[in-house]
């Protein structure tokens, strides 16, 4: 329900960049673990695409392409995110392992 609400919300609202990711996000919930829908990703593209420094949409992109098994383009995706957080932060650190994982599974 909450990826129909926000599928809507998204479609009168195209330009908004993070309403856009919160579609994403309910999209992905919706889909479990498993592989992304293709509409998901393709508007994270096209975010990235306008937006190369959104760090939600970095994140979400990078989680795609995880379950997609490119986990070299995750690593990528999320060593631009992991730059701009404080390197102090919480965020941080939690990505931070998440690369470190993915470089484990190569």
């Amino acid at each position: 329900k909450a990826a129909d609400a926000f599928g809507r919300a998204a479609a009168l609202m195209p330009d908004d960049a993070g309403l856009q990711v919160d579609y994403v996000a309910a999209l992905l919930n919706a889909s479990g673990s498993g592989q992304p829908p293709p509409e998901a990703v393709d508007r994270l593209e096209k975010i990235v695409a306008r937006d190369p420094a959104n760090t939600n949409a970095l994140y979400y992109l990078g989680e795609v392409r995880r379950r997609q098994g490119d986990t070299a383009e995750a690593a990528r995706l999320w060593q631009r995110l992991l730059a701009q957080l404080p390197a102090e932060s919480e965020d941080h650190a939690w990505l931070k392992t998440q690369l470190e994982a993915l470089q484990v599974k190569d």
